[in-house]
């Protein structure tokens, strides 16, 4: 896998440092020679601990709800009142 999970390795047991704060922007940068994670809830970890990497499971669920609730369960009958963002978002 072109040595990602390597560089995975490395972040899991960086993140040993300080799990539930992280350890700051561009964590990922500094502690492993200047790589990337490559990995959005890793690096996310990394650099804002649980907390962040929480956060962010939280919004991408929401988000994940809102379209299925909006595109699939009660669609609405105007489709104009849903910001094309919000697929956006999720499926980028």
């Amino acid at each position: 896998m072109t040595g990602r999970t390597e560089t995975w390795q490395q972040g899991l047991q960086i993140i040993r440092e300080s799990p539930w704060v992280g350890l700051g922007f561009q964590a990922d940068r500094i502690y492993l020679q200047l790589q990337h994670m490559h990995n959005a809830f890793l690096s996310a970890i990394l650099q804002a601990g649980i907390v962040g990497g929480g956060a962010l499971f939280l919004a991408l669920t929401i988000i994940g709800f809102l379209i299925v609730k909006y595109f699939f369960i009660r669609p609405l009958r105007n489709k104009d009142l849903i910001p094309a963002e919000i697929p956006g978002i999720f499926f980028s």
